[in-house]
């Protein structure tokens, strides 16, 4: 909830910033319906917690990197460790849209 409501923090120069954090949910939900357990991931707010990435937030890192520079072998594979060999592609589609949403946003 936190992310909605201050969207236009994290892209303070990207005027559609409410898209972006819409295509990261839709990421994060078919992540979430591909997977048969739980997504898990740290909490980035909890002080013992937040330098800490989990499998799951590699492959998901890695996804998005590889799909931004056009790999998409490797995000493929990263998404099918990811979804533990369940449907990855809606995780791939949503993962193409955020990017593509936010290309104008690598330097910021």
């Amino acid at each position: 909830m936190s992310v909605i409501l201050s969207s236009e923090d994290f892209f303070p120069n990207h005027c559609n910033s409410p898209a972006i954090v819409q295509s990261v949910l839709r990421v994060v939900h078919a992540i979430r319906t591909s997977r048969r357990p739980m997504l898990r991931f740290s909490n980035p707010h909890c002080l013992n917690c937040n330098n800490i990435v989990t499998a799951a937030e590699c492959h998901f890192i890695a996804i998005l990197s590889h799909v931004r520079s056009g790999n998409f072998s490797t995000a493929t594979t990263h998404a099918m460790l990811l979804c533990e060999g369940n449907d990855m592609k809606g995780v791939l589609g949503a993962v193409t849209r955020l990017t593509e949403l936010t290309a104008d946003t690598r330097d910021v």
